[in-house]
């Protein structure tokens, strides 16, 4: 079987970056809001971000 999206290798060179941002949020925990979603934001130069838990709320938002 052919693998339509291999995440697994996809994310792997990302791997122990991924793991420190997860740590480091849930150590401080401020799982909504708080300094990553404004590093996020700075990142992408947005002004405002809504921060949702899935696809199907950015979704929900849009319609």
């Amino acid at each position: 079987m052919i693998k339509f999206l291999d995440l697994q290798k996809t994310n792997w060179q990302y791997q122990t970056e991924i793991e420190e941002r997860l740590m480091k949020v849930f150590r401080s925990g401020w799982y909504l809001l708080g300094e990553e979603v404004t590093n996020f934001k700075n990142c992408i130069k947005a002004e405002e971000v809504i921060v949702v838990a899935n696809s199907l709320e950015v979704l929900r938002l849009t319609i």
